[in-house]
């Protein structure tokens, strides 16, 4: 989750890299490998700190009942409040950008 710093620096890197397209990884519609909120955040910062355009395609959320949590922590909490022992917290896959985070609705193009 970490770009390198040259690669991101256009003085460093002759051909510069334009925009970076984040979207965390789905087999199927459904989640594949892991890709935390906060990975997504720390290259959203390198790239605001290199001028470099960024698109967030799609993230990983956490969904209990109707509704999305940002990590897996707040959604087991909000299932204990609930007392809803039939159901727990699932990961989703996230493509509305409306359904984001607000500092990652970030859809830049070239």
């Amino acid at each position: 989750h970490q770009l390198s710093a040259s690669l991101c620096n256009r003085k460093s890197n002759p051909m510069g890299i334009s925009q970076i397209i984040i979207g965390a990884e789905s087999i199927n519609g459904r989640p594949g490998r892991e890709c935390k909120i906060s990975w997504v955040r720390d290259i959203v910062q390198q790239c605001k700190a290199a001028g470099v355009k960024l698109f967030v395609k799609q993230i990983y959320m956490w969904k209990f009942g109707d509704r999305l949590f940002q990590t897996e922590e707040e959604a087991s909490f909000y299932h204990k409040l609930s007392y809803d022992s039939g159901n727990s917290p699932k990961l989703v896959l996230v493509r509305d950008i409306k359904d984001f985070p607000a500092d990652l609705r970030i859809q830049e193009r070239i």
